[in-house]
C-alpha cells in the first residue's frame, strides 16, 4: 500500500504482502468520523446513512446534548428502541438498550452517528498549501493526524510563521505544526496535510413541483435531515420526518416551516411544497438558488 520513505517522498507498493522496513511509514486514511444524528421520535433503527452508537459513545452524548444517564444505563428492554435512545418524560435521560431487536415506542428518540470518510491528503513537500481538490485541516484535525500517521506534535504546535506553509504541516521527524499565519509560504522539508474536499451545492426546487428536475438529484434521507446546516437556517423536522404521502412531492421537501422526507415512489406537486435537491452542476441548474449563494440570505420553507 501507500507509505512514506523518510524525506524521499511517498510510494505505493502493489505487492500483496510486503513487510515492515526501517524509515518506512505506512500512510492510511483517517478513521470514519462521527456526528450524532437524532432519529425520529418513536423509531427503532438508524436513519439512512447512519449507524448505531457504541455504548461508550452513547455515554458521551450528554456532553453535546445535555441531560443525564439513566441508572441503570444499560438495559435489556424488548419494548424500547435498541441501542442508544433518550426518554424525555422526566427530563432528558439516556439509555443503552442491548436487546437484539427492541421496538419503537412513543417518547423515545434514538441517537445514531453519521458516517463519512474524509480522506487525509498529504501535499507536496515544499509546497505553499493544499493540493487542488483538497481543503485545509482545522487545528483540531491537525492535532489528530498523528493518531493515524504517527509522529509527534511539534513544539510549539501552533505557530505564526510567514516562511512556513499555512495550516497543518509536518517538518520531517520534528513533528506536526499548525501555522495560523494568513498566507505563509512553501518551505523545504515542510509537507502540508489537508483533507479531501467534498463540495455539494443544495438546490431549492420550484414551489409546487413534484420532484427534482433536470440538473438536480434527489437528496438522501440523511442529507435532508442536515439541510439546515447547508442553508444556515434553524429549520425543524416534521414529526414524523419520514412520510409516505401520494399527495406531496417525493423526496425532501419543505412546508410550513418544517422539513419532510417522502418515500412515496411517485408523489405529486402541491401548492406550498418546495422540493430540495442537490446540484448535478449542469446548465439546467444555474438559474436555481443554491446553498452556496443563499446560505446567509433569505430562502424560506413555503
Amino acid at each position: 500500500g501507500c507509505f512514506r520513505f523518510s524525506d524521499k517522498g511517498f510510494f505505493f507498493n502493489k505487492d500483496s504482502l510486503g513487510s515492515s522496513r526501517k524509515d518506512r511509514t505506512p500512510v492510511c486514511r483517517l478513521p470514519v468520523r462521527q456526528r450524532v444524528v437524532a432519529g425520529d421520535n418513536a423509531s427503532n433503527g438508524c436513519p439512512d446513512g447512519t449507524v448505531a452508537l457504541s455504548q461508550s459513545e452513547c455515554r458521551q452524548i450528554r456532553e453535546e446534548f445535555g441531560g443525564r444517564l439513566n441508572v441503570p444505563f444499560m438495559v435489556n428492554y424488548a419494548s424500547d428502541p435498541r441501542g442508544c435512545f433518550k426518554f424525555s418524560f422526566y427530563g432528558d435521560v439516556y439509555f443503552y438498550n442491548v436487546h437484539p431487536h427492541g421496538s419503537s415506542r412513543p417518547g423515545r428518540t434514538q441517537f445514531c452517528k453519521r458516517t463519512y470518510d474524509p480522506d487525509l491528503v498529504a501535499g507536496n513537500t515544499g509546497a505553499p498549501g493544499c493540493p487542488e481538490g483538497s481543503a485545509p485541516l482545522t487545528q483540531q484535525e491537525c492535532a489528530g493526524v498523528r493518531e493515524s500517521l504517527g509522529g509527534p506534535l511539534g513544539h510549539p504546535f501552533t505557530v505564526t510563521s510567514a516562511v512556513d506553509p499555512p495550516g497543518c504541516f509536518r517538518f520531517r521527524e520534528f513533528g506536526y505544526h499548525y501555522n495560523v499565519h494568513p498566507t505563509g509560504a512553501g518551505r523545504r522539508g515542510r509537507t502540508p496535510y489537508c483533507k479531501r474536499s467534498f463540495d455539494v451545492d443544495y438546490l431549492a426546487g420550484f414551489e409546487g413541483a413534484d420532484r427534482c428536475r433536470g440538473g438536480m438529484a434527489t437528496l438522501t434521507e440523511l442529507e435532508c435531515r442536515t439541510l439546515d446546516r447547508a442553508f444556515n437556517k434553524d429549520w425543524h423536522l416534521h414529526d414524523p420526518f419520514v412520510v409516505n404521502f401520494s399527495s406531496d412531492p417525493r423526496g425532501c421537501f419543505g412546508f410550513n416551516g418544517e422539513r419532510y422526507f417522502n418515500v412515496h415512489p411517485n408523489g405529486r406537486g402541491r401548492p406550498g411544497r418546495r422540493p430540495y435537491c442537490r446540484s448535478l452542476r449542469s446548465s439546467a441548474s444555474e438559474t436555481l438558488p443554491t446553498s452556496s449563494t443563499l446560505g446567509g440570505g433569505e430562502i424560506l420553507w413555503s
